[in-house]
């Protein structure tokens, strides 16, 4: 069995951070198309497994793909930028079933994950919405904070 610590926060700042994950809370996009989430990490998980996991709940959510394994459908890709620290999952084919996902990472006992949320929707997106979140993920990426602790990445 394996223990997971997921995080998520219903603030309104559109960023949800795990002790060691960061990535965008929410997300809309238009049913059919896909999209691609970055998932930042710390340095310190450089060889640990990605994932992403389909589901509300952390502790019950399912694998998608693995950095390790592919999806066979193709639904789900993942890939992992070890030098930027960032892997990136894209969900391809979206549906309204496409909704609540993790950003995670293997980690011994205690794996752990990041929740976002996709609002799948019949009209457009916003492209400037979509490049503001990459922007402050970005920013984030170049600081971290750890118990009150800013280090830089």
């Amino acid at each position: 069995l394996t223990h997971r610590h997921g995080c998520s926060s219903h603030r309104s700042f559109p960023l949800q951070c795990a002790k060691s994950i960061t990535t965008v809370s929410k997300v809309s996009v238009k049913a059919g198309n896909s999209i691609s989430i970055p998932c930042l990490y710390h340095y310190q998980y450089t060889d640990h497994v990605k994932y992403l996991c389909k589901g509300y709940f952390w502790p019950s959510c399912r694998h998608a793909v693995k950095t390790n394994e592919a999806d066979p459908s193709g639904k789900y890709l993942i890939s992992d930028d070890k030098k930027q620290q960032i892997f990136t999952v894209t969900i391809n084919r979206l549906t309204n079933q496409n909704t609540h996902y993790w950003c995670g990472l293997e980690n011994r006992a205690l794996d752990n994950g990041v929740y976002f949320q996709l609002l799948v929707t019949n009209g457009k997106y916003s492209h400037c919405y979509i490049l503001f979140l990459t922007l402050l993920l970005e920013m984030e990426k170049l600081v971290q904070w750890s118990n009150g602790i800013i280090l830089q990445l």
